[in-house]
């Protein structure tokens, strides 16, 4: 059986290419297939992934994360598009936000967490991984997964290793 994962092409361009899912490690892809069902993502593919999302954001938007994942991830989109501003709220949903602001999030699994944030529809959502089954897509997104492995992102798997004093 062969899944793909659909990538984008890190140089901005809208061609994507289909990567195989078959081999335990692709170098290529940058991400692990283990047992279980687990897909690791390795810093190097997420900051990939998130270059080509942030790259398809309209100029000087304002963006604002989802809690845990997403804001790690629009705090790292402000540092790749310096135009992009990090909306302050410090919110559980995006009810209260304006519309103009996007809503970001890692993943667009089943479409739970973004209508939880946005019940009414009325933000634009960008997202780095899209599951292909998932009834909700975001008006951005990065790679579209069409295996139902679990992912892992490299801030879930590596630990963070602080200097001793």
């Amino acid at each position: 059986m062969s899944n793909t994962i659909q990538f984008p092409d890190p140089q901005g361009s809208n061609a994507k290419r289909k990567i195989s899912e078959d081999s335990i490690l692709e170098a290529e892809r940058g991400a692990i297939f283990m047992p279980h069902h687990f897909l690791m993502i390795p810093w190097d593919t997420m900051r990939r992934a998130i270059t080509a999302v942030a790259r398809q954001l309209p100029e000087n938007a304002t963006i604002w994360g989802v809690p845990r994942g997403g804001t790690l991830i629009a705090t790292m989109m402000t540092y790749i598009r310096p135009d992009i501003t990090l909306h302050p709220a410090l919110m559980e949903s995006a009810q209260d936000l304006p519309t103009s602001v996007i809503i970001v999030d890692d993943i667009a699994d089943t479409g739970t967490t973004l209508q939880l944030m946005d019940p009414q529809g009325n933000h634009t959502c960008a997202t780095i991984f899209m599951r292909a089954s998932c009834p909700i897509h975001p008006t951005y997104t990065g790679v579209v997964i069409r295996t139902k492995s679990w992912l892992l992102f490299p801030w879930e798997y590596e630990p963070l290793e602080l200097p001793r004093t």
